[in-house]
């Protein structure tokens, strides 16, 4: 039978910071001693320590494969009455199954440990010991990690594809390594700035045998592809690639009157970040949240953002958030919670009703643009509900507006192949589309209304030293030499047309750009005149 180690050593592995800080939820670091960890000591002699919090519990013991599942063979010990409960086995537990057995009013209840960083679905759900030695791992994107901090998010080039790493479920298990170069493949087929993952982490619903529970596992990787150091190498390798990686790791189901769970969450965060490399989090939907008032929801969500965004400038957070709460993007000192992005659900909202509404005018399409500037936007494409030539139309509309992307793998297969990748890239490479995304002063309608499913607007860049005009004929009609205002004089090169030959396969004239002429119109001293096509969209950018 295993020993128990004496409690000098205990006492002598978790501190007293660690008991108070914790108790305080202020511990954003408490994944370094809760959960189980392997300790040498100055001896070399080796031990197995685990720690949980169970304040309601009268008794806890520590099960698992090491002792047959014996719920009274390892009693694990409170802490000063702190509702922490350690004990420490004199032998490396490495690969070891285990459980913790809480007893209350003569009931016990078997949980698997929150803090696990490995969990096993085999005969028995249970938790699994990782030996951070293990773990460890070299990295190689200090140049990555030095330049994220360097440029303004506003300014940044942000185009998120989102993965599910459920779609890779399958008898063909593949392992991180193998799944890191199909991703960066894709991830630079269609321009992408970051890769967003999601169920990264282990979720107990995946086990079946115990869909009981609902608890979510911030710090256990989805063992099916590998572990920890594996996952590690897969974002090492993205970031060498210059492509960042953005977590979902969505909140909503955090209790924020249970302290303890604000200070795992917060841990969790701090534990993907300097663990992982992680370069932003998705939050996903918090309008819950904000509609509680037992507890002040809105002051942890901003401390959130202060502990994270003080320890990398680089690092963004965002959010998606239905209540219409405002200043969500806005910093504290502003009386905002801090988040970098807020997905913007009322711009594909106002697009999907204006196409299915065959009442709506032509200022209704304008409506999709107005609460640009509310916030700091990101906008998520696979919530437009349309059929895929409406989204050939609205699709160039989206990345010429000034918010940042987002957009699943499954929405791009919608598209031919180059007519997604096209448009992303025109967006990353032009600082016309992506700087100065947040401000209210980098976007200006010209035409609408006045001839029939005819838009227009003017975008810049911050210091006006690139310009674009983007002409949209939603429309069935054609029109000949229909003009638009514009600011500057030169030639504008029309570097998109939705109707070219490459993605249309009909053969027709090619046309490379236009010059301004010295005719005013539309209160501007120049103009374009044109040719449009029915149902099409087309970018024309100043050549200085």
């Amino acid at each position: 039978m295993l020993k128990l180690s004496d409690k000098q050593n205990q006492k002598n592995q978790i501190s007293e910071y660690d008991v108070y800080s914790f108790t305080q939820s202020v511990h954003y670091h408490s994944h370094h001693f809760l959960g189980s960890r392997i300790l040498t000591n100055s001896q070399k002699q080796q031990s197995t320590q685990f720690t949980c919090f169970a304040p309601n519990a009268q008794a806890v013991s520590l099960i698992g494969d090491f002792n047959q599942w014996s719920r009274t063979s390892h009693p694990m010990k409170q802490i000063a009455e702190t509702g922490i409960w350690t004990c420490s086995i004199q032998s490396n537990l490495r690969s070891s199954f285990y459980q913790y057995a809480l007893i209350s009013n003569s009931h016990t209840e078997l949980i698997l440990d929150p803090f696990s960083r490995l969990l096993d679905s085999g005969s028995r759900v249970a938790s699994k010991v990782v030996d951070d030695s293990f773990e460890a791992y070299s990295w190689n994107d200090n140049t990555w990690i030095s330049n994220r901090e360097t440029i303004e998010l506003s300014d940044k080039p942000i185009s998120i594809l989102s993965i599910d790493l459920r779609d890779y479920y399958s008898a063909e298990v593949l392992t991180y390594q193998e799944l890191a170069k199909e991703f960066v493949a894709r991830a630079q087929e269609v321009n992408a700035s970051h890769i967003e993952f999601k169920n990264l982490y282990e979720n107990i619903f995946e086990f079946e045998k115990s869909s009981s529970l609902s608890e979510s596992f911030y710090f256990a990787v989805a063992a099916r592809f590998g572990q920890g150091c594996d996952l590690k190498c897969l974002i090492d390798f993205v970031h060498q690639n210059n492509i960042g990686v953005v977590l979902n790791l969505p909140i909503l189901g955090i209790n924020f009157s249970k302290k303890e769970q604000l200070n795992t969450l917060l841990s969790a965060l701090i534990f993907w970040l300097e663990e992982f490399h992680v370069d932003g989090f998705n939050m996903g939907q918090i309008a819950a949240l904000l509609s509680r008032t037992s507890y002040n929801v809105k002051s942890f969500l901003l401390q959130i953002n202060q502990v994270l965004h003080s320890r990398s400038k680089g690092v963004f957070t965002f959010v998606e958030d239905e209540s219409g709460c405002p200043d969500l993007t806005k910093p504290g000192f502003l009386g905002g919670l801090g988040f970098n992005m807020k997905s913007n659900i009322y711009f594909p909202n106002e697009i999907n009703k204006f196409f299915k509404n065959t009442e709506n005018k032509a200022h209704d399409f304008v409506c999709s643009s107005i609460n640009l500037f509310a916030e700091n936007f990101i906008i998520d494409m696979d919530k437009l509900d349309l059929d895929l030539d409406l989204l050939k139309l609205i699709l160039p509309y989206y990345f010429t507006v000034p918010t940042k992307k987002l957009f699943s793998d499954n929405f791009i297969k919608r598209f031919e192949q180059n007519y997604f990748a096209d448009l992303s890239k025109i967006y990353f490479d032009h600082k016309v589309f992506h700087q100065s995304d947040f401000r209210d002063v980098c976007m200006e309608w010209v035409k609408y209304g006045e001839e029939p499913g005819v838009y227009a607007y003017l975008r810049w860049s911050r210091d006006y030293s690139e310009q674009a005009l983007m002409v949209m004929n939603l429309s069935e009609s054609s029109y000949n030499s229909i003009c638009f205002g514009v600011p500057e004089t030169g030639f504008y090169q029309q570097i998109f047309d939705s109707n070219a030959e490459k993605y249309t396969k009909r053969k027709r004239d090619y046309l490379d750009g236009v010059y301004a002429s010295l005719e005013s119109r539309d209160f501007r001293p120049y103009s374009l005149c044109i040719d449009l096509e029915p149902r099409s969209f087309c970018i024309y950018y100043l050549r200085n």
